[in-house]
């Protein structure tokens, strides 16, 4: 067990990896993306945008910001602060599974003499696709609440 790891973890692969933190972001631009098409292209693209949506767009956007901004922040948040507090562990892939983009891993490990497992909800991305069950991996853990860990390195 080490303490304190030294790398920061990446906003972009948090974004990139996490699926708390890269569904919202994927909604805020949906979200903008469906009013820019509808305020400027409308007769281009679609037939069934009109201009007359855009003001419904533009709302949805809004409302996508004020309610999505916060909950990447808090995660970004999170996962700064167990960073900068956790331990590593050694820990092995119990399970994983993708539907499409998404997926999950569970994964245990023993901290302090206790054995525990986890999971994370993440993208199905060249760092993460690889992943099989047994895998050894490497697992920052929150010494305030050993049942949360994450993959180091998906995130570094």
């Amino acid at each position: 067990m080490e303490k304190k790891n030294i790398q920061k973890p990446s906003t972009f692969r948090i974004l990139q990896s996490d699926f708390t933190a890269g569904a919202p972001l994927i909604a805020i631009l949906v979200t903008w993306g469906l009013y820019i098409i509808s305020a400027y292209y409308s007769g281009l693209l679609s037939p069934r945008l009109t201009v007359s949506e855009a003001p419904f767009f533009l709302k949805m956007a809004i409302c996508a910001i004020i309610l999505f901004v916060p909950l990447i922040a808090w995660r970004l948040k999170y996962y700064n602060k167990l960073f900068k507090n956790a331990e590593e562990v050694t820990g092995y892939v119990t399970a994983i599974s993708f539907y499409r983009d998404r997926g999950k891993v569970r994964y245990e490990y023993k901290y302090k003499n206790e054995k525990y497992s986890a999971k994370n909800a993440i993208f199905k991305s060249e760092r993460t696709k690889y992943y099989q069950k047994g895998d050894e991996i490497t697992l920052m853990v929150d010494p305030e609440n050993p049942k949360k860990a994450i993959i180091r390195d998906i995130y570094i």
